[in-house]
């Protein structure tokens, strides 16, 4: 009677213990669907404006350069009316500009006077010149009254060059551009369940 007792409050500790047991808490790695959001490059046509250089033709003025400015004095010059009866003698002066052609091609130069006198102020256009390139001539005029003061425009002829310019053109080219998306993923956590509910879980 008395190893009965024993042995049953033996096995009750036993189903106790194993209860216990059963009860404690384990780690467990557990899967799990989820969202996930990511960047994917995604391709898209677009217009560009790309430019070329484009030859053309362009008329621009000769180069040349003024080596003087001068003018003298003239005392005493004879000068005429259109029906040829002679004034007067009285003073005057030339007054005059050396222009150089400093352009590698030849053309026609001329220059416009403007001078004052004590008789007045007179404005005088010479006759064109072909100038050659490095060649040089003086433009002169004679005015009269005595010389005070003086300035000049210088004219040339322009020549032909090929000058470029940049021109718009567009073409089609694929570009790509970040887009949000999202994907269900796989993913795995850390849980603890008890141990029963693992046994259970393999025995079903």
């Amino acid at each position: 009677m008395n190893n009965t007792k024993r042995n049953v409050g033996y096995l009750m500790v036993a189903i106790l213990i194993i209860g216990l047991v059963l009860m404690l808490p384990v780690n467990v790695q557990e899967t799990y669907d989820a969202t996930e959001r990511c960047i994917e490059k995604e391709p898209y046509t677009a217009i560009e404006t790309y430019y070329v250089k484009e030859p053309y033709t362009a008329y621009v003025p000769l180069s040349y350069t003024v080596l003087d400015h001068i003018h003298f004095d003239l005392i005493h010059r004879d000068f005429y009316t259109r029906d040829n009866i002679p004034h007067d003698w009285i003073s005057g002066c030339d007054v005059s500009v050396i222009v150089k052609n400093m352009d590698n091609v030849g053309g026609n130069l001329w220059v416009t006077l403007y001078v004052t006198t004590s008789t007045g102020s007179y404005e005088c256009t010479t006759d064109s010149v072909f100038l050659k390139g490095g060649d040089r001539h003086e433009f002169l005029c004679t005015f009269q009254g005595d010389y005070n003061s003086s300035t000049y425009e210088v004219h040339r002829t322009t020549k032909e060059v090929i000058e470029y310019r940049d021109v718009p053109k567009e073409r089609t080219v694929t570009k790509y551009r970040d887009m949000i998306k999202e994907r269900m993923v796989l993913k795995t956590k850390i849980v603890q369940k008890p141990i029963y509910e693992l046994i259970y879980s393999f025995l079903s």
